[in-house]
């Protein structure tokens, strides 16, 4: 019987290998994902962006953070609201501006499966339009700069989100992953003031984002949520001389979420060392 005994506790499982090997299988389920959304922040600066004058002057794309939720639950008591408050940095050959937005994400259907949602808001922005306009001279046909001038932007948006989350891992610790792609109808509409020949011009922006977001950590308190996305518009502008352009505005960012709170870093990249900056605080409601 003591021989039966000790074989018995010789081949019992150990529990702390099986934890270990369900603990494996989780990490190595969460990797791919973890990995897609490093290579797809490491590709966006290389996306191409439009830096000629006439097209950004057809419109702006201001980068939000996308989501901003860590939970997905069909309770009726659950919070729908956010809302995101951000200082906006242009920085680049042709605009030298700064500004704000404000904007308020709504959940209007929400369940384990993801989440339905309407973004609505608006920005301002100030600055400096540089070299804006050029004399040629009629004998050597060289064209001068005339300088600087001011401009000011403003804007309103409204965009409908859907998000779908693919990947829910959780580890034995309560350590959480998840992975969601999102895809965005932007529409806008934006009103620029120049002081050359005080102009006055106004733009529509129609055009969708697609993107994904990781959310790193424990929903019930801290998260570190990385994004990417990439905006495809068209903007129509009602001066003849800017035109229709069609504009393509990558961007990536983060999320650093606690208890309902938010803080986010975004970067619009543009060609060469130029771009759209952006830091935003956040809160449900």
């Amino acid at each position: 019987m003591q021989l039966l005994n000790r074989r018995r506790r010789r081949h019992a499982p150990d529990n702390r290998l099986l934890r270990f090997s369900r603990f494996s299988r989780t990490a190595r389920c969460s990797l791919l994902p973890a990995l897609a959304i490093v290579l797809l922040l490491a590709a966006v600066p290389a996306i191409p962006a439009d830096e000629t004058e006439s097209e950004i002057e057809g419109g702006f794309k201001i980068a939000t953070p996308p989501l901003g939720y860590p939970h997905y639950t069909g309770d009726p008591r659950a919070k729908r609201n956010r809302a995101t408050l951000a200082y906006l940095r242009f920085d680049n050959e042709i605009l030298d501006m700064h500004g704000f937005s404000a904007h308020v994400l709504t959940r209007l259907i929400q369940g384990e499966w993801g989440a339905f949602s309407v973004k609505y808001g608006g920005f301002y922005a100030t600055g400096q339009e540089l070299d804006a306009v050029h004399t040629e001279d009629p004998v050597t046909g060289k064209w001068t700069s005339d300088g600087d001038f001011d401009l000011t932007v403003y804007g309103v948006e409204f965009e409908m989100l859907l998000e779908i989350p693919v990947v829910d891992r959780r580890s034995p610790r309560g350590r959480q992953f998840r992975l969601i792609p999102f895809g965005r109808l932007d529409t806008g509409v934006q009103i620029f003031e120049q002081e050359t020949a005080d102009s006055t011009y106004s733009s529509v922006i129609v055009g969708g984002t697609g993107g994904m977001q990781g959310h790193f950590g424990s929903w019930e308190s801290f998260i570190i949520s990385p994004f990417v996305q990439v905006s495809a518009l068209s903007a129509f502008s009602s001066d003849s001389v800017v035109g229709t352009n069609f504009l393509l505005w990558p961007s990536y960012g983060f999320d650093v979420i606690f208890r309902g709170f938010s803080l986010s870093g975004i970067v619009q990249p543009l060609m060469g060392p130029a771009g759209i900056y952006t830091v935003a605080i956040g809160f449900e409601f």
